[in-house]
């Protein structure tokens, strides 16, 4: 599948964990952010971090595969595309939002209470069809 629109290329479709712990986001063809061709893969290493998400699964992935060798989560899939409508954007930028709080290392009590909020919206959305998501307002700790 050629990747031709901003969403495949740019924003994260999932993350791998690795051997050693850490994390990687991929992109809709499962290559690092921004990348197109697995021919210049070798060159990029991608965004990584560190941050065990065992708790958070079922809040951050749309869906996730857990084996002995590897943990792999989706954040969509073809049924809610995050740029097919403004309730499954609101979803997936909420996921995005926890993930940007997990990976900081320094969260302050304000980060705490917000990640706790979107954990709630996500719980509370993860099984509802895009018409009955509720319209969360994103706040973010400066």
């Amino acid at each position: 599948m050629p990747l031709n629109t901003f969403r495949q290329v740019f924003l994260p479709y999932g993350l791998s964990k690795k051997e050693d712990g850490s994390w990687s986001v991929f992109n809709r063809e499962y290559l690092p952010l921004g990348s197109t061709s697995r021919e210049i893969v070798l060159e990029q290493k991608g965004y990584v971090f560190r941050k065990d998400l065992a708790p958070y699964y079922n809040a951050i992935f749309h869906h996730y595969d857990v084996s002995e060798k590897s943990t792999t989560g989706w954040l969509y899939d073809d049924g809610c595309l995050p740029d097919a409508n403004s309730e499954n954007w609101r979803v997936y930028q909420a996921r995005l939002a926890l993930l940007a709080h997990l990976s900081n290392t320094d969260r302050t009590k304000d980060m705490q209470a917000e990640t706790e909020r979107l954990i709630e919206f996500l719980s509370v959305n993860r099984k509802k069809q895009p018409a009955d998501v509720e319209k969360p307002v994103l706040r973010f700790a400066v």
